[in-house]
């Protein structure tokens, strides 16, 4: 766990808490008695959204004093003092510049307003699962927040380890629970009716290319000229990402070496399973079967099926085309190397495109462009155990003889209130702080500025409003859109919310990854995972499982 650095602001005398700047009035009449909503949604509307997004500003990295002004600007807690003496221990990410480094600045104002005190507990990528179900099913649960995925949702919230979000959050028009994108209000963050989590993120994997490289006449011409099928341009198929991948090797644009597909393989706790399921998407999941990794009526996984198959190989096959030691790529590599040019298409959540413009490694500015997850002229059908062609089912207002499957692939990161907190006597607390990080404003900020986190709020999807740190608004509406067709199409993969998930993965990353570097082949690889999945449902309760999977489908 790092120390909270203390960074005072250069432009200011003297910073005591919320008396001054934005939340300054607000503050002085809670004083008085007369604080309402009211005046903070009028503030939040007629000012702060426009002054935050212009901090740091196009083309900066915002630092931990921008971060601060943010966190002060966007507060609008009516809990002044209320919680002094009370300690929140907030379990999340560590990942560089990201997560728990962007939430303790922005929580600085709050912690000075409430009297509050934040111990954070900061986890790796690869351990953030592991170290949650440890807790939980030794009953040591020693935070009374967590940065959560929905995929856990079967284990925290159906396990009883959560508090439900409060009735004065989830009413109160200035939070707006209704501007949640609707996947992220039910069934994600809920169970069996009742609301738990506060979306702090919303999540699918989409397809992002080098736009520059996909218009290239020298690339047409030559593409062309060696029998490509069709004309040269962005994949609309993973078949097509395959031919690509295997023409740009070994060429150069711009004296810059050429890759194509960055596949994340290397093992990370269950986390390269995600990018494998994009790869299996419009393969697998069959526009008639609502059923993407297991059978529902006896829970026999799908993931040994020819159709998980053929992605893998597919994965196998493009290793020669990626660069140097790909097979040791997590998925901070591959972030990083594509946004260092290095490599032509990336399957990957939407950290990509909002880190083109402001993240200071990124050379692709103007060349990167984005689609939902590329289909597939064919479907395995489960049912009749043959593939099937299928048409129209692309994304809304695109039509075309594909498959298309796009993979909300972790069902976003969101903010749980342990009922250890509860017991602390620190849940009030917890909520209120929860509440801060998921605002309306603020969370706009931590879409245009990276913090990990994507698209969520309804509100978040106006381009002209990214223009504003940098962003060109076709670039905006191009990005937007592969997100928010994702979310709505009507063939989307929802991510598996049955208690295990993280186990199922981590099963699944340890078999895949041994066919990746030539152990074994693989159908061997996926025959063992399917047997270890087998074993694991009966584990957890095989009749309870199907239950859960059933209900989680529809």
């Amino acid at each position: 766990m790092k120390h909270r650095e203390t960074v005072k602001y250069p432009f200011r005398a003297n910073r005591r808490t919320v008396l001054k700047s934005a939340t300054g009035a607000a503050a002085a009449m809670g004083a008085a008695g007369i604080l309402g909503k009211s005046y903070t949604r009028a503030l939040a509307q007629d000012s702060v959204r426009d002054q935050i997004l212009q901090i740091p500003g196009p083309g900066l990295n915002p630092t931990d004093a921008d971060m601060e002004k943010v966190g002060e600007l966007c507060l609008t807690t009516e809990n002044q003092g209320k919680f002094a003496g009370q300690t929140v221990r907030f379990q999340g990410l560590s990942n560089a510049g990201y997560h728990n480094n962007v939430f303790r600045p922005l929580s600085r104002a709050w912690e000075e307003a409430t009297g509050a005190k934040i111990e954070w507990i900061d986890v790796t990528q690869a351990d953030s699962y592991p170290k949650m179900a440890e807790a939980i099913s030794s009953n040591a649960v020693d935070f009374d927040v967590l940065e959560g995925s929905g995929g856990w949702e079967g284990e925290l919230l159906g396990g009883g380890f959560c508090v439900p979000m409060p009735d004065s959050i989830r009413n109160d028009p200035v939070y707006d629970f209704d501007d949640i994108v609707a996947y992220l209000q039910s069934p994600t963050r809920t169970w069996d009716g009742v609301v738990y989590g506060a979306s702090v993120d919303g999540d699918m994997h989409h397809f992002n290319y080098r736009s520059d490289v996909f218009s290239d006449p020298g690339f047409a011409e030559e593409w062309t000229a060696n029998g490509g099928e069709g004309d040269w341009g962005p994949p609309a198929t993973w078949q097509q990402v395959q031919a690509a991948s295997e023409f740009l090797s070994g060429k150069q644009l711009d004296g810059q070496d050429m890759y194509g597909i960055l596949d994340v393989l290397a093992r990370g706790g269950g986390v390269g399973s995600y990018f494998y399921f994009s790869r299996a998407s419009s393969y697998a999941k069959h526009p008639d079967d609502p059923a993407f990794f297991f059978d529902p009526v006896d829970m026999t996984p799908k993931i040994n099926s020819p159709a998980f198959v053929r992605a893998l190989d597919d994965m196998i096959a493009a290793v020669p085309w990626a660069p140097p030691d790909q097979v040791n790529a997590d998925l901070l590599k591959t972030l990083g190397d594509f946004l260092a040019g290095t490599g032509t298409m990336a399957h990957w959540w939407a950290d990509i495109g909002s880190n083109v413009y402001t993240n200071t490694g990124s050379v692709v500015q103007d060349k990167v462009g984005f689609s939902i997850l590329p289909g597939s002229p064919d479907v395995y059908n489960w049912s009749t155990k043959a593939w099937d062609t299928v048409t129209g089912t692309g994304a809304p207002g695109e039509m075309g003889p594909y498959n298309y499957a796009p993979y909300l692939a972790f069902l976003g990161w969101g903010l749980y209130t342990m009922k250890a907190a509860e017991e602390r006597g620190v849940s009030d607390a917890a909520w209120d702080l929860i509440k801060h990080l998921t605002g309306k404003d603020i969370s706009m900020w931590m879409m245009v500025y990276p913090s990990g986190m994507n698209p969520w709020r309804k509100s978040h999807f106006n381009a002209a409003e990214w223009t504003v740190a940098g962003y060109p608004e076709d670039y905006a509406k191009q990005y937007l859109d592969s997100i928010l067709n994702s979310y709505e199409h009507p063939n989307r993969i929802i991510d598996l919310r049955i208690p295990g998930t993280g186990q199922y993965w981590i099963l699944l990353e340890d078999a895949y990854t041994r066919a990746v570097t030539g152990e074994i082949d693989a159908q061997t690889a996926l025959d063992d995972a399917a047997a270890q999945w087998q074993d694991l449902t009966d584990q957890l309760g095989r009749e309870n499982q199907q239950k859960l999977y059933s209900a989680s489908i529809g």
